[in-house]
């Protein structure tokens, strides 16, 4: 288990590879900029998919990737950064991705694929790139799902075909829809919206949320406020642990963000 922790906005954050797992392919990676006198701070985390080849790989590929673009976007001038549609910038570095992902493993005789989410929060906006079920929350007083789950059972939730109740069980929940390596063609998820000093922000994989309420992980982030650098790190924690006494099968990964 690793934890972090950055000035300014705060990042903290816990992968561990379960329960059952021999590799963790979970992987995540934050990079925070100072930019004039505003931080640019871009958060990702990607869930390489446990049946394929090599999950972790196309995990990190992408983490890397989606940091590097982060990096060259930055060393533009002040103005030309404003003007930035991040959305558009990493709807576009998925797609390329997607492709030489699905390349990659047609030439190699392998399939690999992983989700990932992407969050950049900037001069208090936030803009969102999603794919798989991976998820992004924003906590600013309650909880709220601020990504759109690729699977199955929330295409037959949005459908009105499951309850949301019937679908924290079902058999099917992680039967993706859409992922980058697997998918000819990729549709990711784009959000963008505004936020406030002191809200907080959640990445986690699937395997963090299965066995763990909302409003367990509402309260734990609600405990969060006020607190110091080790009590976050041992709420984080606890909830990694709860999650493995639960008998969670899959890695575990979060991070949380303060800002």
């Amino acid at each position: 288990m690793e934890i972090g922790k950055k000035e300014g906005i705060c990042t903290f954050y816990c992968s561990d590879k379960g329960n059952r797992k021999s590799v963790n392919q979970d992987s995540l990676g934050y990079e925070i900029t100072p930019l004039g006198n505003k931080d640019a701070a871009i958060f990702v985390l990607c869930d390489g998919l446990g049946g394929l080849s090599n999950g972790e790989v196309a995990s990190g590929t992408i983490v890397t990737h989606v940091l590097d673009q982060f990096r060259r976007l930055m060393n533009e001038d002040h103005k030309a950064v404003c003007q930035v549609d991040f959305t558009d910038v990493y709807t576009r570095l998925f797609s390329d991705l997607n492709e030489i992902i699905r390349t990659y493993s047609q030439k190699n005789h392998m399939q690999m694929g992983t989700t990932a989410s992407v969050l950049i929060l900037f001069d208090h906006q936030y803009f969102i790139v999603h794919i798989g079920d991976t998820r992004i929350y924003l906590y600013d007083g309650s909880l709220r799902q601020l990504t759109e789950d690729h699977s199955l059972v929330a295409m037959e939730v949005r459908k009105g075909i499951l309850s949301k109740e019937q679908s924290l069980t079902d058999p099917r929940r992680n039967v993706l829809t859409q992922c980058i390596g697997v998918n000819e063609k990729i549709e990711p998820y784009e959000e963008k919206g505004n936020y406030r000093d002191g809200d907080c922000f959640l990445l986690c994989s699937d395997g963090f949320r299965h066995v763990l309420g909302e409003w367990e992980i509402e309260s734990a982030i609600r405990e969060c406020k006020g607190k110091n650098e080790q009590d976050i790190k041992m709420i984080l924690e606890s909830l990694v642990k709860i999650n493995m006494d639960r008998g969670e099968k899959d890695n575990i990964s979060v991070m949380l963000i303060k800002t």
